[in-house]
């Protein structure tokens, strides 16, 4: 079986954003409808769901939902409690945490497997791939459409595999964007599971920080995607 992932351009979506096994009371579970399937987003903890009903976050989930398009479909988009209140009070306030899940396209369609489609055999056909296209391609892509001749200058992406359990493939990378002059490196950890038949991807971005931080992230998108490949059996 041939299978097409997709990675979003991690240096546009930040540039948007100017343990347990189950969800805790702690962490939202908001359920949605695809293709029949009932698939049901856990809230990482600490993180809130942007409110389309609200102007300046349906705008920021629009732009995202731009920056992915043809590649993923959004299905949910969270930043931390506390910066989404001061990105809604401060007009300027760059959000640096956050995150969202996507569903993989492929042709532009939802890439849909049998429901009961086993997570394990699926994680094991696509790791290769992710592990090939991580190291070289990718990055390849995003310098060539960025201008980017190395990993410091602005456009540039680095992703490297780090790690896969029972509950999904683990994807680490560091990106570089500019703001209003000021050049930011933002890293992030991309869960990628198999829900009911649907490849569903858990991105978690955050500003670079220093090596126990990042180690940080990964732990703690272990433990999202543990609860939520628990929250849908």
């Amino acid at each position: 079986m041939k299978l097409i992932l997709y990675f979003t351009c991690l240096a546009a979506t930040a540039l948007v954003a100017q343990g347990p096994s189950t969800a805790s009371a702690a962490e939202p579970v908001i359920k949605q409808e695809i293709e029949g399937r009932t698939i049901r987003f856990v809230v990482p903890e600490g993180y809130c769901a942007l409110n389309r009903d609200n102007a300046r976050e349906r705008d920021w989930y629009e732009q995202l939902s731009k920056s992915n398009q043809g590649q993923n479909r959004l299905a949910l988009v969270f930043a931390q409690c506390g910066e989404l209140a001061r990105f809604n009070k401060t007009k300027d306030y760059r959000v640096r945490r956050h995150g969202y899940y996507a569903l993989t396209l492929t042709q532009g369609k939802l890439l849909l497997l049998p429901a009961d489609y086993n997570r394990g055999k699926y994680l094991a056909e696509v790791k290769p791939y992710v592990e090939k296209t991580t190291a070289a391609a990718i990055d390849e892509a995003v310098k060539k459409s960025a201008g980017a001749g190395d990993k410091g200058k602005v456009g540039s992406v680095k992703m490297q595999v780090r790690g896969a359990d029972g509950n999904a493939i683990f994807v680490s990378a560091d990106s570089v964007y500019e703001s209003k002059g000021t050049r930011i490196r933002v890293e992030s950890v991309t869960a990628l599971t198999l829900i009911k038949g649907i490849p569903v991807s858990l991105h978690v971005l955050q500003d670079q920080g220093n090596s126990k931080q990042r180690e940080k992230l990964l732990q703690q998108q272990k433990q999202a995607a543990a609860r939520f490949v628990a929250a849908n059996k």
